[in-house]
């Protein structure tokens, strides 16, 4: 899933037409504003539901060359995450960070082109990783925790 600014407003027209329904029904008096603000409240609801079941079905996330230095709040709630690319940002100092422990499922993580100087010990937690990438980074530190990582087949480093 690819999240650039830029596309986080491109629903489906269908879907907006649903949403103004709601909002605005054609069958209701507009200058209630009661009713205006029950349909607004519905909404919410709606939207938290979806985002709901959207962290619960994401699998995948890449938001190499994004510019950014710390995971966004977000992405750190995705349970069901296999696949996190984070290639060539601003991340430093020790990964994984502790706010990513709930993606247990994680399998592949990419980080190439970035700052980071260590790998946490936090990395055995990550019991079904296979492939974890730490190319061009300024690592100074590996854990021997990295080992109990039985799933893990593939692990690149500077």
């Amino acid at each position: 899933m690819d999240i650039k600014q830029d596309r986080w407003l491109e629903l489906p027209h269908e879907l907006w037409e649903v949403v103004f329904k709601i909002v605005f029904p054609s069958d209701r008096d507009h200058s209630q504003g009661s009713v205006i603000k029950d349909r607004v409240t519905i909404l919410g609801v709606v939207c938290k539901t979806f985002y709901s079941i959207i962290k619960l079905t994401v699998s995948e996330v890449c938001l190499r060359s994004f510019d950014i230095n710390v995971l966004p709040e977000v992405i750190k709630s995705y349970t069901k995450l296999i696949e996190l690319d984070l290639n060539n940002n601003h991340f430093s100092g020790e990964w994984p960070p502790e706010d990513m422990r709930h993606m247990t499922q994680l399998q592949k993580l990419y980080m190439y082109h970035n700052s980071i100087s260590s790998i946490s010990s936090r990395i055995s937690t990550f019991q079904t990783l296979s492939k974890v990438c730490f190319s061009s980074n300024n690592l100074e530190y590996i854990p021997s925790e990295i080992g109990t990582c039985v799933s893990l087949t593939k692990l690149f480093l500077p």
